[in-house]
């Protein structure tokens, strides 16, 4: 078996099939062809421990244990022994026997071969290991030259089993592989294979290694092109792995040996993570959630790679390569720019590993093959290499053409220069014209901003004024009002006072009349009509000097000059009063209906709402063309009291409903109305933190609200 078998042994376990016992049988055919050996690992018996004699040819060796000579978990023996001894029977031609030949192993451990019980190599010392040195492993074997001087010659191998597992863990299977064949063609086809593969691995080296470089150092120069960076990384990650494998084919200590394949497999496993990052990088495709786990996993594998067994170094960078080749294709579906040379890269990758394991699996030629792998891999770095120079050189040519447009751009834009300078001093003229224009329109603008300032201050002022004058205007008549009352009130009081008297004297009268004249006041019925006249006028003077001062009581109460703070009032009290103050303007045409719910007293000022009381009355009758009705409600509505005065007058437009609170708006005709009686009325009402709504139609009526809250806390000074 060649060393690219063996290598792929180490690599993939893929090792022949157990057949059922028998001698081994060989030819001169079987060694006809190259490379002129064949491989005698299979059909081994086993025993374990150490006797001598089992190297003899009689020993009967029919009830050992049948297995490979390759030991791993899965066929190692199981025995407390630190030595075990193999046996193979040969059956050859007689053409074979006589003449010399080549045996050759292939070994991990310390071991001793013997043909017909006769000693003919001895690799590493089986003594030593039984002591706890280390045992040598030796992947690229020694032959001895051997004659067999009869056909049915019997290979003993007397070998140290103390450190099968340890070897087995990373990777490759504990014991050893043999090979058989004639004495020169033999060595010199293993010689010329050392040779062909360590040229091999050289050369992939030094291309490996100067691809990275390469790359390395233009993304030192370009450093947003990360491409080249991964690429780099990786490429140097399959230079690391193969120098790893080429220190394995050495012979060396079994300690050293174990660290190389640690170092073979952080390199595998980091040309997986960077390999996966490479290729989602130069197709722009987004990362979904399994390839960041897979990423995560592939770093965490990194570190804890000691405790790893090989196969799962293996298993990963297989299922990496199966997820680059799955992102290409998708590429190439979506048909990315150049996607397809990477994507024969990675197709060169896997028939190559094909080319080389199919073979080997059937059991068929495949010298003409040996590692044929290596050219794959050469054909992906090659191919993503490529890839990578055609973008750069893509890019550079894009820039040039971009070049080749700014200048011609440039010059058209220096051809447009020359032809607007002609221009520009008649722009420059028109600009400055127009310059002069737009800074004597800036003035007028500001002219009338200031003309309509003054109008604006001169139109509140006059509001302010017409206001003031509204407001001495109610106070004059509310002094007016109590200066009348407090006049009435003294011939009031006399009147009452006279009628008191009168009422008493009249009554004494008629008490002396009755006790000493009865008869004459049966006989003189004109005395009788005398005293009832006198009664009657009594009543009279009563019923009108009481409704005379009751007239004063609600003139003073409307007036209410000694109220002008915040104080608790009683709406519909403040609602009678003003009825009763315009009970001359309301008795002749107008009926009134009062609707007064439950309602209780609010804190007001309350001579700012009887003003705002008498003005929607007044309002309402003058709406009233004739006979007509006047409707006062008041209601409490959650914390707010609602007063509402309607009238069946004829209506206000609608295109004037939101002018009737502005001020000086009237449609009452000159010298009629000043238009302020409702704008003082709704600022009496913000003032009391209320609203004053209306709602009109046209022939039917109109309606005033005042809602107002029933606590209102008094402005701080």
């Amino acid at each position: 078996m060649t060393a690219a078998l063996l290598l792929s042994a180490v690599l993939w376990g893929q090792l022949p099939a157990q057949v059922p016992s028998a001698p081994v049988r060989l030819s001169a055919s079987d060694f006809a062809k190259a490379p002129h050996r064949v491989d005698i690992w299979s059909h081994w018996r086993f025993q374990a421990g150490d006797e001598p004699s089992w190297a003899q040819p009689e020993v009967d060796d029919s009830s050992w244990l049948e297995l490979e000579s390759l030991l791993r978990d899965g066929n190692a023996p199981v025995s407390d022994a630190r030595v075990g001894w193999f046996r193979l029977r040969l059956e050859l031609d007689p053409e074979l026997v006589g003449k010399p030949m080549a045996l050759g192993f292939m070994r991990a451990g310390a071991m001793q071969a013997y043909v017909d019980g006769h000693l003919v190599m001895s690799l590493g010392s089986i003594e030593d290991t039984l002591q706890g040195h280390e045992a040598t492993v030796d992947l690229l074997g020694e032959f001895a030259t051997v004659t067999f001087h009869r056909a049915n010659p019997v290979i003993a191998v007397r070998f140290s089993l103390t450190q099968v597992q340890a070897a087995s863990r990373t990777g490759f299977p504990g014991g050893f592989a043999g090979s058989l064949g004639p004495d020169v063609p033999a060595r010199a086809s293993r010689e010329a294979e050392i040779h062909s593969v360590t040229r091999l691995y050289y050369f992939f080296i030094g291309l490996a290694v100067a691809l990275a470089g390469f790359h390395l150092l233009l993304f030192i120069f370009l450093r947003d092109q990360k491409a080249h960076l991964v690429y780099g990384l990786s490429t140097l990650s399959v230079a690391s792995l193969s120098v790893f494998v080429i220190l394995r084919m050495l012979p060396m200590p079994l300690t050293p040996w174990l660290w190389c394949g640690l170092g073979f497999s952080v390199s595998l496993l980091a040309l997986s993570v960077f390999g996966l990052r490479f290729i989602r990088q130069v197709t722009h495709l987004p990362w979904n959630s399994a390839e960041k786990v897979y990423q995560a996993i592939g770093v965490l594998l990194l570190l804890v790679v000691w405790w790893l067994p090989m196969w799962v170094a293996y298993l990963y960078s297989s299922l990496a390569l199966l997820e680059q080749a799955r992102v290409v294709i998708v590429a190439n579906c979506r048909r990315m720019q150049d996607m397809w040379i990477i994507a024969i890269g990675l197709l060169c990758a896997v028939v190559m590993s094909l080319v080389q394991m199919l073979p080997e699996m059937l059991g068929l030629d495949e010298s003409w093959m040996d590692n044929a792998y290596i050219y794959g891999f050469m054909a992906s770095l090659l191919s993503m290499s490529i890839y990578l120079a055609r973008s750069f050189a893509r890019t550079h040519r894009d820039l040039e053409h971009r070049l080749v447009e700014v200048r011609m751009l440039s010059e058209s834009t220096l051809e447009q220069e020359r032809r607007v300078k002609s221009e520009e001093m008649l722009r420059v003229r028109l600009e400055e014209e127009n310059r002069r224009q737009g800074l004597e329109l800036e003035e007028a603008r500001k002219r009338q901003e200031v003309m309509e300032q003054l109008q604006r201050a001169h139109d509140e002022l006059h509001e302010t004024q017409a206001q003031l004058v509204q407001s001495e205007k109610m106070a004059s008549l509310g002094q007016l009002v109590a200066g009348i009352a407090h006049e009435i009130n003294t011939p009031i009081g006399a009147i009452h006072s006279i009628h008191d008297s009168l009422s008493r004297a009249i009554t004494k009268i008629k008490g002396i009349l009755e006790e000493e004249a009865p008869q004459l006041l049966e006989d003189h019925r004109k005395l009788s009509a005398m005293l009832k006249v006198l009664d009657d006028a009594a009543m009279v003077i009563e019923s009108g000097s009481t409704r005379v001062a009751r007239i004063v009581q609600r003139l003073k109460t409307f007036a209410r000059l000694d109220e002008a703070e915040l104080q608790e009032a009683d709406l519909q009290e403040g609602l009678q009063d003003t009825l009763l103050l315009l009970h001359h303007e309301l008795k002749h045409n107008i009926t009134v209906h009062t609707d007064y719910g439950e309602i209780p007293p609010i804190s007001c000022y309350p001579g700012q709402l009887n003003q705002v009381f008498l003005n929607l009355l007044v309002n309402a009758r003058q709406a009233i063309d004739g006979h007509g009705e006047i409707f006062v409600r008041t209601q409490r509505v959650e914390d707010k009291v609602h007063v509402s005065i309607r009238d069946t007058g004829v209506g206000i437009p609608q295109e004037n409903l939101r002018k009737v609170f502005d001020p000086g708006f009237t449609t009452k005709g000159v010298k009629v109305g000043t238009g302020l009686g409702l704008s003082i009325c709704y600022r009496i009402m913000q003032e009391h933190h209320g609203e004053l709504r209306v709602e009109s139609e046209v022939g039917v009526g109109t309606t005033f609200t005042m809602v107002l809250p029933i606590e209102l806390k008094a402005p701080q000074p």
